[in-house]
């Protein structure tokens, strides 16, 4: 138990340093506080002058056929917002004459109008030209006038009136406040922009704290004074947690003022019958900021967990850099449409927050869903703090070891380091991204080239280089013992559990996110042999995918961290190897299986057959159509099962001959 006035003290120490520190103050609270008003005004300034150059420049139009329509020529040239000219109707010729917009008008538009038909007028712009865009709706705009004319005179003329065109008679009526009107153009990228500001409010404190005193050498004075290793980390915790508070804080006041002043400067452009209001209430200072609490104690404690392995500040800014990667699509939650606070998405971390926002800022909250998001994020703060403890209790971590001077550990001897893991998986994701996508247009998703090429020239080649560069033990980190025995007996109930399990997975991800398209819809487009797809699509992945995933990345993982983190890392770099995000739990949930039989038989064969027999089960459901309605109770019985035939089959296999 941490003495509560050691820590008190040193949370004092530790944020004068950072106080002292101009850059990470000026990064944490006067950037955000600064931010708002330049990007918001600034935006606003832009779109007014912008406006007011567009009214001075009158779009130019041209004009072909005029006198075949005299009428409806003589409108666009009498418009106030346009001038014209004219042209032969060719493109080459609007191009010459440089207008924003043509209209050609047919021989017989004249003959037509009058005899009661519909004349087709032609009218040219570039999409791509946001000056001729706005004159083709200029021009769709007149003509559309000059119809109702006609249009006007012909019923007239038949003695009958404008109703009978016109039988129905919409009457739109907008519920929506002032207040929320303005939240709704803005609350979006608000919310993002509120949640990113809190991470970075903890970041740059946590660098300077624990990565920023290693690169001083003060760390080691630091951890000789009579206080424990917690009592030291809670007190860089309080620290860093009172920056990232007072960056939410300071984002919200100026966020707030920064509204303020928006409502005075659109304070004319507001439509009289649609108000706009863009300012914030008082209110939601009580609710919005209490909410971010917990999220600023999650990326406190993760901060200082990942700051704890950096020797510098500039190396810990490359280490923080997935967390950037990973939390700002969960932030982005915020901006897509259709995405609310639900008591699913309340538990996801980052995103559940985000969407809190959003909705908070709209007043759309649900009591149930909001009440699910702050206390699933308080249980992720509190696991993230656990961990940055375990980081911060490690003396290979804080201080200077052989494998960080370039040397490697007796027992990770023959085995990758996490890093050169890292990059050789990036390498093998964009060679799939760029040259997979050019080989699958050219010679089809499943063609046996295209899965040789890809597979083994994507996948095994990356990993063969790192295993020679590095000088890797081949024999240790893809050990291929015989399946017999018990061995092969839990092999083969994982073979049962691996679809059971990803039927759950999938039900969980379609309640996320579904996917737009099926995967036999896909598969039915292609046309192939029924060998060339078992081979392309559940042979070649189940070896070349296990030989990376299970062998170079578990193996080497497992010999650097516990087991449980080994398998996590694994399988999500497994997952997010396939850059389908509607297919990312499943990926997830079926890469931990296969790391689990990796790791209770100690052979790669056994999650190769494994993989090869769920991707089998998978190309034949596709191949004969069949669907599988699936409900969420009998999703949770199939997770169940799978679950249990998953501890069966470790518990057949004995003890772990993962090392």
């Amino acid at each position: 138990m941490p003495r509560w006035h050691r820590v008190a003290d040193l949370a004092r120490k530790e944020i004068r340093d950072i106080v002292r520190d101009r850059r990470t103050v000026f990064m944490a609270i006067i950037f955000p506080i600064i931010l708002y008003p330049l990007l918001i005004i600034a935006l606003i300034q832009a779109t007014i002058v912008q406006k007011t150059k567009a009214e001075k420049e009158k779009p130019l139009v041209a004009i072909a056929g005029a006198r075949f329509a005299p009428a409806l020529a003589e409108r666009l040239s009498g418009d106030d917002g346009l001038t014209t000219t004219a042209f032969d109707g060719t493109v080459a010729q609007f191009k010459k004459v440089a207008a924003d917009a043509g209209i050609v008008i047919p021989e017989n538009a004249g003959a037509t109008l009058a005899s009661g038909g519909t004349a087709e007028v032609k009218i040219i712009y570039d999409s791509a030209d946001e000056k001729s865009l706005d004159a083709k709706a200029r021009v769709v705009s007149v003509v559309a006038v000059y119809s109702r004319d006609v249009l006007g005179r012909r019923l007239q003329a038949a003695s009958l009136d404008a109703a009978y065109v016109d039988p129905v008679k919409i009457d739109e009526r907008d519920i929506a406040t002032p207040r929320q009107r303005g939240v709704f153009r803005l609350g979006k990228m608000l919310a993002f922009l509120l949640v990113v500001f809190c991470m970075m409010g903890a970041l740059y404190p946590a660098l300077d704290t624990i990565a920023g005193e290693k690169e001083r050498g003060t760390l080691e004075t630091l951890l000789s004074i009579p206080a424990t290793r917690l009592e030291i980390l809670a007190g860089k915790y309080v620290a860093v947690l009172s920056m990232s508070v007072a960056s939410v804080v300071a984002n919200f006041m100026s966020l707030s003022l920064t509204m303020l002043l928006v409502n005075r400067l659109l304070a004319d452009a507001s439509p009289k019958n649609l108000p706009i209001d863009f300012s914030i209430p008082i209110s939601a200072v009580f609710y919005l900021v209490p909410a971010l609490l917990p999220l600023a104690a999650f990326f406190s404690a993760v901060s200082l967990g990942i700051a704890a392995f950096a020797n510098s500040t500039r190396e810990g800014q490359y280490y923080l850099g997935p967390l950037y990667a990973a939390a700002l699509p969960l932030t982005a939650a915020a901006v897509i449409p259709g995405m609310n606070l639900t008591y699913l998405t309340a538990l996801v971390p980052i995103m559940s927050i985000s969407l809190f926002l959003k909705d908070g800022l709209l007043g759309t909250l649900s009591p149930g869903p909001t009440a699910l998001a702050i206390s699933a994020q308080c249980l992720y703060a509190a696991v993230a703090l656990k961990w940055a403890s375990w980081v911060f209790s490690r003396e290979d971590v804080l201080f200077a070891s052989p494998a960080a001077e370039g040397g490697a550990l007796p027992s990770a001897r023959g085995y990758a380091r996490p890093a050169h893991i890292l990059v050789a998986w990036a390498v093998s994701v964009i060679l799939f991204f760029y040259a997979g996508a050019l080989l699958q247009e050219r010679l089809g998703a499943v063609s046996v080239v295209t899965a040789h090429v890809c597979y083994v020239g994507f996948i095994i080649l990356p990993m063969l280089v790192l295993v020679l560069v590095d000088g890797l033990d081949a024999g240790r980190i893809l050990p291929f013992a015989p399946l017999g025995g018990r061995r092969l007996k839990a092999t083969l109930v994982l073979v049962v559990a691996a679809p059971l399990v990803s039927v759950a997975a999938g039900a969980l991800q379609h309640a996320l996110l579904p996917a737009p398209t099926a995967v036999a819809k896909i598969l039915g487009q292609q046309k192939a042999s029924l060998a060339a797809l078992f081979i392309s699509v559940a042979f070649l992945p189940a070896v070349c995918e296990e030989l990376f995933y299970r062998g170079l990345a578990l193996r080497s993982l497992s010999v650097r961290m516990s087991a449980r983190w080994a398998v996590v890392l694994s399988s999500l770099f497994f997952a997010a190897a396939h850059l389908n995000v509607y297919e990312f739990v499943p990926l997830f949930a079926l890469g931990v299986v296969l790391a689990l039989a990796m790791r209770a038989t100690g052979t790669l064969l056994a999650p190769m057959l494994v993989h090869f027999a769920n991707n089998s089960f998978t190309l034949f459901v596709a191949l004969e159509k069949v669907h599988v309605s699936v409900d969420y109770f009998s999703a949770f019985v199939a997770g169940v099962l799978g679950v249990g035939l998953v501890a069966l089959a470790l518990m057949l296999a004995g003890k772990s001959r993962a090392k």
